[in-house]
Order: C-alpha cells, then structure tokens, then sequence
C-alpha cells in the first residue's frame, strides 16, 4: 500500500450515490399528493457523473490509483462511460412505465442509482476485496428492484430466486478469493500476478481452483449457461425497466470486472481458464438459443 488518497477515480461514482440521497431526501419531503422529480434528478445526477468520466479520460487524472485498490484507467473509464449510458436510458424508459403499473415512488430510482454505483466500482477496482464490495452494492439494491411490485407474486417471487442464487454466487466467489489471497498473500490483482508467476506445482492448483471459482462467480452474474437458471424468472418477475438494467448493465458490469480479473491477474493461468471460457461461451449461445427456441414454440403452443 502506498498510503495515497486520490479520490479522483471515485468521483463519478460519489457523484452518482449523492445524487440517490438526494432522491431519497425529495421523496421524503414531498408534499402530500405531489410528485418529486425523481427521474430527472436522476438523470442530472447520472450526467454529472457522465461529465465526470469525460473531464477524468481528458485530464491528468487518467490512470489515477486511489490507494491500489479503484483506478481511472482507460479500460474503467469506458465500461463507466457505457454503464452511465444504459442508466440512463433505463431512467428515460422508466416514468410512464411506473406511472402505469402505479409504482411511481423516489425509492426505486434511488435503487437504480445505488445499483450503478455498484458497477461503477466493479469495473473500476483492482483490488478483489473492492470489486466484492462493489458487487454487493449492486446486487443488494437489484435484489430490492426485483420486488418492488408487491402486490404480483412474480415479483416477489424474482426477488427471492436473485437473491438465493446471488448470496450463492456471492459465495464461490468470494471462496475463489480467498483461495488466491492464501496462495499469493494480497488481494491486489498486480500482487496476485506477481505471486502466481513464482507459484510451485503444488501450490498451483489451488490458485487455479480459485480461478474457477472466480468463474462460477461471474458466469451467475453474466447469466451463463449452465449459470443461468435464475434469469427467466426474475426478468419475467421484476418490474420491465428493472429488468432492461439487469440485462444490459449487469451484464456489461460483470464482463468488464471478469476482464479485469482474468486478464490482469491470471494471465499466467490462462492456459488453464481460457478453455473453460471459451466452453462456457460456446455452450452459452447454443444453449441459449436452443432454450429461447424452445420457449417460443412454446408459447405459441399454449396461446
């Protein structure tokens, strides 16, 4: 650790929690029978972070570390710029949509907020116990998203299978972490590189279960097959602009921190991960569009 406190990385995502509180606080102090403008708090709130990103890639502060353990890089910087984009499309689809379904209340664009604040620092750490936390924060306010419709039993049934299987995920993932932080003594990922790279031959297959482990982790979050056994249900369930974030951001999230991973920390393991990758993705678009065919047919059978 070099003890340096550059906030500067952590801007945009500050930007985008603040502005959630003050979501929160306009809904709380809104008069009886009156709207806040929440979406349009958000989408100032989400611009300004947008802004951000741009004067952080323009400025001297790219590649800004704060404290090993959140960067600007330029790698973070596009995933948070691309992230900051779906937000706001999700927000701009999001007020008729709630109006119509009678769910128009700050606590679910206050969600949405908390939930890009949360990939916003999965992109950006380089550190593992970072990039949890910052799973966490996302994961916990999706959770939330998928129930908001209380009165459908779909949704609170999406609620209860996304958070099962994202506690479980949660859990071979964090199990992968601690599997490297025992083989190579820090959670930094240029540590661990370093560490992997003088690793013995009998110490070597731990780091590589925890690289699969490390896989099963991000494979639940990125739904892929065979990880993906929660994701009918819960985009059937969780409100439509809840299940727009899901399947973009999430998405786009989870593959910008698996990069980040597999790709800064375990390149020596690659000839390990890299046909286990490459077999998930091929089982992932075949099975994937054998399932949606099979859900089609279907559907037009039942209708």
């Amino acid at each position: 650790m070099t003890g340096t406190v550059d906030l500067r990385p952590l801007v945009p995502a500050i930007i985008v929690a603040f502005t959630s509180l003050v979501v929160l606080l306009a809904q709380a102090f809104a008069g009886k029978g009156k709207r806040p403008p929440s979406a349009a708090l958000s989408l100032m709130g989400l611009g300004g972070a947008l802004a951000a990103v741009w004067i952080l890639a323009r400025g001297p502060a790219r590649g800004a570390v704060l404290a090993e353990a959140v960067t600007a890089d330029g790698f973070s910087l596009y995933f948070q710029a691309l992230l900051l984009g779906i937000a706001m499309v999700a927000v701009l689809l999001s007020p008729s949509y709630l109006r119509a379904q009678g769910l128009d209340r700050g606590e679910y664009y206050a969600l949405l907020l908390m939930s890009v604040v949360g990939m916003l620092g999965l992109v950006s750490s380089i550190e593992l116990v970072s990039l949890f936390v910052a799973l966490e924060i996302m994961s916990v306010a999706l959770y939330a998203m998928a129930g908001l419709h209380r009165s459908r039993m779909e949704s609170q049934e999406a609620a209860l299978k996304y958070f099962v299987t994202g506690a479980f995920s949660s859990a071979f993932l964090l199990y992968g972490i601690a599997l490297l932080y025992g083989v190579s003594g820090s959670t930094s990922l240029a540590r661990v590189e370093l560490a992997i790279g003088s690793l013995s031959s009998e110490t070597a297959g731990l780091a590589v279960l925890g690289a699969g482990m490390l896989l099963v982790g991000f494979g639940f979050k990125i739904a892929s097959v065979p990880f993906h056994m929660w994701a009918p249900d819960v985009y059937e369930g969780a409100p439509t602009t809840a299940t727009a974030l899901m399947s973009a951001g999430v998405k786009a999230a989870a593959f910008g921190a698996l990069l980040r991973v597999f790709g800064s920390a375990l390149p020596d393991l690659a000839g390990d991960w890299k046909p286990l990758v490459a077999a998930l993705a091929a089982v992932t678009m075949v099975g994937g569009n054998l399932g949606a065919l099979a859900q089609g047919t279907l559907s037009r059978r039942l209708a």
